[in-house]
């Protein structure tokens, strides 16, 4: 779980990073909250927060690559933390 935890944090200073277009907007900033309640209880929470990357990954995937990097890590640590 550990390396879930610090794959979305490096997810969560992306986002922070990432200048997206109104439209994108409040996807990015679910993926942001969905990340924090991670934060507070992984046990509760990841599963919401794998599968919203997943879904989000088409979205930001062609013109913010750097972030779509991001969410192919934390999916695949969220797979594989076993909870």
């Amino acid at each position: 779980m550990e390396k879930a935890k610090k794959s979305v944090e490096d997810l969560q200073k992306i986002v922070g990073e990432t200048e997206v277009e109104e439209a994108q907007q409040a996807p990015l900033d679910e993926i942001a909250y969905r990340a924090e309640q991670f934060q507070e209880d992984p046990e509760t929470h990841h599963k919401t927060l794998r599968e919203r990357l997943e879904n989000a990954l088409v979205e930001f995937d062609i013109e913010h690559h750097s972030l779509s990097e991001s969410m192919r890590i934390a999916i695949y640590d969220l797979s594989n933390a076993g909870v």
